[in-house]
């Protein structure tokens, strides 16, 4: 059907039309003026004397002329074939309209903090997902990529972190539609991205608009124009960014050799062995993981319309292979925005997403994790033995803590499918001149089934072939029905009054079935009941509602004076005896340039903002104010133990919301007819009646309870400053933005001060990660290493049980003992800001676009360095920095003595606590757009060639593979355990309109 489409569509633009013109103001004529077919990719710019000429379809086509500081124009082309059009000045984006919360608004009508998003930027950086490519983009919005699978978790913040048991990823509203998922979002498809980030924009969404809310709305289709077919893909080689300095065969047989000296145990390597790995280097693991890879994305979309409706078809296939061998993912989904005026007075739409996605993941936990075993396992050890099976003897702790590290990547069956369907239809009615009524209905079908298996050449597989299938369904309905109202009275008052009723409701539910058994890997998980031994089958159910109405009030005097009021009241399920909450907020503005006192012919816009109100989160499960009952108690029964049924967690009929109050004030300035834009924003917000797990009395026969007490504060600046200083031939587009946030708990339960969070996955490990008042969200904490004992300190490290070579502490409470009392703060795991600058610069045909995003003041926890260069009785270092190591004979250094290492050295240690800071050159784009008359001669409307740069340079003192290592969490997020590492890439892509 795409086809001939595109055939159809070349014959019809092969019938053009040649229109020329001048383009001119008051002062004389205008260079660079944009001139565009409606609805195609089709257009030019006018040249130095302010002329033009374009070829057009037909003679129903309309040209649309845009400058930057003048008023568009469109006029039809009939049968004219030269056409002159005068610019009026304007304050350019000033009137621009942008998504706002159950409605639309001028963006010099926002009291509020928002930040739009140039999807122009966005579609220069090639990328298959949407949450990817936002980072760095607005100010206060903290995107990190955690994991850099093919399918990679991205965690997003919104000024801060407020909770500490509950999310604290922002909503995202699509299309209306409240709850979804950028990951699965097409970058190509999107139309606007609004991030609504202060309480005035966020308190309509009531009881989920604590973590802000990025507004997302999908493209259409032009309601006049012929049909426009476009293609745009690109292919990704990617490759390992950074490799750890890890010793080869020779190094590594002789520090082991020392260390095994240095405790009296038997030398494991011969000096035959030894002169051996003289020549031959042994093993790279890291060789042996990991892989150049392709990645690759096709999208083609068709779109038109006509005074009657207008459609928007896309469809997108991705297919991405990851750097560790084994790892892949691929997502086929189509999407379909239909939309048509059935009166004058009706207007009916439905947008339909469907997406199916198939995950090979790579990675486990640290001892199932090939990237752990890289940097861990002897150089000195082949792949496979001579019988071709997988080595399997492990160099940490004995075996079988890590295994093989490519049978790990490639040998474990791990297969993760997900279909996600989604449909949003609504109704638009205008029942009198300036009021309208919008009925939204939308349902969101989402399907998953996490299958795995285990040979017996793979960790959980050894001995015994092992599988398992977990399948989910999750549901999500919703209905909104609201009116608008929109009135200018006298032409000095402004009036959008907005209600709804929104009514949502989840269901979610899971079975998942185990055994272990196997006679045959042909076999894997399609059928478990072959299997000799299986386990005990889950499974669940829950579902949960939440009731809503929702008031705002928008009132604007003069264009001077701007007032916004916002509430919402919502009552959800998941609460106690008092299932609802009130979530009000205000807004004031002053634009003080339409005042007639002022008079400064440069500012062409200067607006003074300040908000308060209050927003929600839900925090918390379906049924968590219910008392539960566990079933996995065990019972000791004879000799052996049986699970049972138990007490679970105790009722809270008081359970309630997080509220989060914030106050924010900032300032719009925009320059010389908004060729300089500024905006600077400052905000408190505090997040009260915490949830948190507050011990019980052992006697109650309950651990915790959940309960809401305790608060935290997020406080910071924005700043945000773009534009246009150069325009014409020359063409200069630049934004930077840095956002500053101090996360702070205020207050825990009772007299308690601080809380004991977690610690690293190590033996012996004390805890690492803590909440205290005073104290940012994720403390990290452990004991100070002031250096190495030197020998002329000999006496003063016996008082410790050290002695030269051995690391130095810090003792705290000076009582000549290395303890718990001696722990100190290393600092916390948030940023204290992060920051992104983008620059666009175009050249007749050419374009180049450099986008730099970056983070400072964030401490990661690096365990994964602990296995690569510690040293025990039964483990040895790997990494080359060991080759360092203090002696006798080399006294400067920060790296233990092996004897140190292995008898004294603690995990818990400032030695693996390092500055998580970095600046990225993110992407660099290089594009050429084809001459339009070219274009023309092969009927096509336009063709952009581009190569990308991706994770070019990365400046940073960061020593693991990447410094936005994570696990995710907010509050035990700042540590480093063996994640996907980050990739280079260079893609190659085309942008193609017919």
């Amino acid at each position: 059907m795409l086809v001939c489409l595109v055939f159809s569509v070349q014959a019809l633009f092969g019938q053009q039309i040649t229109v020329n013109g001048t383009v001119t103001d008051e002062s004389g004529p205008l260079i660079g003026v944009t001139v565009v077919v409606e609805g195609t990719q089709i257009g030019t710019v006018t040249n130095i004397d302010g002329n033009y000429t374009l070829g057009v379809p037909s003679s129903e086509s309309i040209l649309e002329f845009s400058f930057i500081g003048y008023k568009d124009v469109s006029e039809v082309v009939g049968n004219r074939t030269s056409i002159d059009v005068t610019l009026e000045e304007d304050v350019q984006g000033l009137d621009e309209v942008v998504v706002i919360g159950y409605g639309t608004a001028k963006r010099s009508d926002l009291t509020g903090a928002t930040s739009g998003v140039s999807t122009k930027e966005v579609a220069k950086q090639p990328a298959a997902r949407l949450d990817q490519v936002l980072q760095g983009r607005a100010p206060g919005l903290n995107i990190r990529n955690s994991s850099n699978q093919p399918n990679g978790r991205v965690t997003i913040r919104i000024r801060g972190s407020n909770s500490v048991n509950g999310s604290n990823d922002p909503l995202v509203v699509v299309d209306g539609f409240v709850g979804g998922n950028l990951s699965t979002l097409n970058p190509n498809e999107i139309e606007n991205i609004e991030v609504l980030k202060d309480a005035s924009s966020t308190a309509i969404y009531g009881s989920r608009g604590a973590n802000g809310v990025i507004m997302i709305t999908t493209k259409k289709g032009s309601m006049r124009g012929k049909p426009v077919v476009e293609y745009n893909g690109f292919a990704t080689v990617t490759q390992l960014s950074k490799r750890m300095d890890l010793m080869n065969a020779y190094e590594y047989a002789t520090n082991v050799n020392a260390n095994r000296a240095l405790t009296g145990a038997t030398l494991p390597f011969s000096e035959s062995d030894i002169a051996g790995f003289m020549t031959n280097p042994g093993t790279n693991w890291q060789d042996v993981v990991y892989r150049t890879a392709v990645q690759q994305s096709h999208q083609v979309s068709v779109s038109g319309g006509s005074q009657s409706g207008n459609y928007y078809l896309s469809a997108n296939y991705v297919d991405n292979t990851g750097i560790i061998k084994g790892s892949s993912y691929n997502r086929v989904s189509v999407r379909s925005n239909l939309e048509t005026n059935i009166s004058s007075k009706l207007t009916a739409g439905v947008n339909i997403f469907l997406t199916k996605s198939t995950d090979h993941p790579a990675t486990g936990g640290m001892d199932n994790n090939p990237v752990q075993g890289a940097l861990i396992w002897s150089p000195t050890l082949p792949v496979y033995q001579e019988d071709g099976s997988y080595t399997q003897e492990s160099p940490f702790f004995g075996p079988p803590a890590v295994h093989n590290p490519l049978g790990l990547a490639v040998e474990p069956l791990r297969d993760n499918i997900s279909t996600r369907s989604e449909v949003n239809s609504y109704l638009n009615y205008e029942i009198i001149d300036g009021l309208t009524a919008r009925v939204m209905f939308g349902v969101l079908l989402n399907d998953s089934e996490n299958s795995s298996y285990s040979n017996v050449k793979t960790t959980n597989g050894i001995g015994d072939r092992s599988a398992s299938i977990n399948n989910s369904r999750s549901w999500v309905l919703q209905n909104t029905n609201q009116l608008n109202y929109v009135k200018t009275i006298n032409e000095d008052h402004d009036l959008n009054v907005t209600v709804a009723y929104e009514q949502q409701r989840e269901e979610f539910n899971n079975s998942g079935a185990s055994a272990r058994g196997f006679s045959s890997d042909a076999l894997t998980y399609n059928n478990l009941g072959i299997a000799t031994t299986p386990l005990t089958p889950s499974s669940g159910r829950w579902r949960k509602d939440i009731i809503s109405f929702v008031g705002r009030i928008n009132y604007s005097y003069k264009d001077k004076y701007l007032i916004s009021i916002n509430s919402r009241y919502d009552g959800a399920s998941v609460f106690g005896d008092d299932k609802w909450g009130y979530f009000p907020s205000g807004a004031l503005a002053w634009r003080l340039n339409n005042e007639d006192f002022f008079n400064v012919p440069s500012i062409s816009n200067l607006k003074l903002r300040t908000s308060y109100g209050v927003t929600g989160s839900q925090a918390v499960g379906a049924y968590a104010s219910l008392a539960k009952l566990s079933t996995n108690a065990r019972y000791a029964i004879g000799d052996g133990a049986v699970t049972g049924v138990g007490l679970g967690t105790i009722q809270n009929k008081n359970l309630m919301w997080e509220k989060t109050s914030q106050f924010n004030v900032g300032v719009d300035l925009g320059l010389f007819e908004q060729r300089i834009t500024f905006v600077a924003d400052y905000y408190d917000k505090r997040t009260t009646d915490l949830l948190l797990n507050v011990p019980q009395p052992r006697i109650t026969g309950y651990d915790t309870a959940l309960k809401n007490i305790g608060s935290i504060q997020n406080w910071g600046v924005e700043f945000n400053i773009g534009g246009n200083p150069i325009v014409g031939d020359f063409n200069w587009n630049t934004n930077f933005n840095i956002a500053f946030n101090r996360n702070e708990v205020l207050e825990l339960y009772g007299d308690e001060n601080e809380i004991a969070v977690g610690g690293i996955p190590f033996p012996n490990t004390e805890d690492a990660v803590f909440l205290r008042v005073g104290e940012p969200i994720g403390l990290l904490r452990g004991y100070v290493q002031e250096g190495i004992w030197q020998e002329d300190e000999a006496a003063e490290a016996a008082k410790y049980g050290a002695q030269p070579g051995f690391p130095k502490y810090k003792d705290v409470n000076g009582d000549f003992k290395i303890t718990g009392e001696d722990i100190s703060d290393f600092g916390p795991t948030y940023p204290t800001f992060t920051y992104g600058f983008s620059n666009d610069f175009t050249y007749n045909n050419f374009d180049l676009n450099v986008f730099i995003q970056g983070s400072q003041g964030n401490k990661i926890f690096n365990a994964s360095r602990i296995r690569s260069e510690r040293t025990s009785s039964d483990a040895d270092a790997t990494d080359r920095r060991v080759l360092n190591a203090w002696t006798p004979d080399n006294q400067d250094t920060d790296v233990p003595s092996l004897l140190g290492s292995a008898s004294y050295e603690k995990n818990q240690s400032s030695r693996w606590i390092e500055d998580g800071s970095y600046l990225r050159v993110k992407t660099i784009t290089l594009g050429y757009t084809l001459p339009q008359n070219i274009c023309n001669s092969i009927n096509i409307s336009s063709l952009r060639l581009y190569a990308t740069g991706i994770n070019l340079i990365t400046f940073t003192d960061y020593t693991g593979y990447d410094p936005e290592a994570s696990t995710g969490s907010d509050v035990f997020g700042g540590i480093d355990l063996a994640p996907y590492p980050a990739t280079r890439g260079f893609t190659f892509g085309c942008n193609l309109t017919f």
